[in-house]
């Protein structure tokens, strides 16, 4: 039998059983043998092995993918439900609830490693390579002018109130002048938050406004508003620089709507300004006061670093 009629016959077997192009051609070829066809109408072995071996080779086809994955084994403690119940009485406070199995839990902190990896992936790109690799660690209380006991206690009370926000998830407002390590602390609050599985941002005013600006082309900027909107930690860097720009009206009403929904939803949110609050657009100070309160307003008092 030459080739084109074996492959019509496991292409007829393919199509009566669903197997594959292998399984079939093994079924014809033992088919051709049972029946004990003349040696001229048995395809010989060599053939069938060709045959296999250029099934096995074929590029797939769209909708045959090359390795089918096995199904994972069941898990033995909840044979793959993902939950299970405790075996306790009636009455009992445990009755009827339902827990999270060792592999549920499992799957879950994969998860979670895979989202952090991405979120700090993604604020790496945020934060470029000044502040990439900064971290609350990191943060040289020795950068404080010499023989000045206020320069000190003004960085460490910025350093522990960027501690204390990762807790509470609480507002931060962090003011002073150029240089001081207001967005050192803010890039290593957003960086632990990342670290930690939340969702988080960093952007300056002014390279924001350019964002949302960019998508009126496109019709995108009420899109990426709602992604500043919703994210979990929004470092919002240099707040106040945006008055230097020619629409300044349109620039508060943006800042406004996106800092008014962030108070509304009650998402964290780390504010750097050089400028003290009661400077601020009075809407825009109002919402950043009532979230960060006296202990989240802080005053980082000290030389700029930068022209040392």
């Amino acid at each position: 039998m030459d080739a084109n009629k074996f492959q019509a016959l496991v292409k007829a077997e393919m199509d009566r059983s669903g197997l594959d192009e292998v399984t079939a051609a093994k079924i014809v070829s033992g088919r051709l043998g049972e029946a004990g066809a003349p040696p001229d109408r048995v395809i010989p072995r060599t053939t069938i092995a060709t045959e296999i071996a250029r099934v096995m080779t074929a590029p797939p086809t769209m909708n045959e993918p090359t390795v089918i994955p096995a199904p994972p084994p069941d898990c033995p403690s909840c044979n793959g439900g993902g939950w299970y119940k405790e075996a306790v009485e009636l009455g009992h406070p445990n009755f009827g609830k339902l827990f999270p199995c060792a592999c549920k839990l499992q799957e879950r902190e994969r998860r979670l490693s895979e989202r952090r990896l991405a979120y700090l992936g993604q604020l790496d790109r945020e934060l470029g390579d000044d502040l990439r690799h900064a971290t609350l660690d990191t943060f040289d209380l020795r950068r404080a002018r010499r023989r000045d006991p206020e320069s000190a206690q003004s960085l460490r009370k910025a350093l522990q109130a960027a501690i204390s926000c990762l807790d509470t998830h609480s507002w931060l407002y962090l003011w002073g002048q150029t240089g001081v390590g207001k967005s050192h602390l803010a890039a290593a609050v957003a960086r632990s938050a990342a670290a930690a599985g939340r969702s988080a941002a960093y952007t300056s005013a002014p390279a924001l406004l350019r964002f949302l600006r960019a998508g009126f082309q496109d019709r995108s900027s009420d899109e990426r508003l709602l992604a500043l909107q919703t994210v979990d930690l929004l470092a919002l860097d240099d707040l106040g620089a945006e008055h230097h720009t020619r629409d300044g009206d349109w620039s508060d009403s943006v800042l406004f709507e996106l800092i008014n929904a962030r108070y509304g939803a009650d998402v964290q949110t780390i504010i750097t300004s050089n400028v003290p609050i009661d400077d601020l657009e009075p809407r825009i100070r109002s919402r950043i006061g009532g979230k960060a309160g006296r202990e989240g307003i802080v005053l980082v008092d000290n030389d700029d670093q930068r022209r040392r």
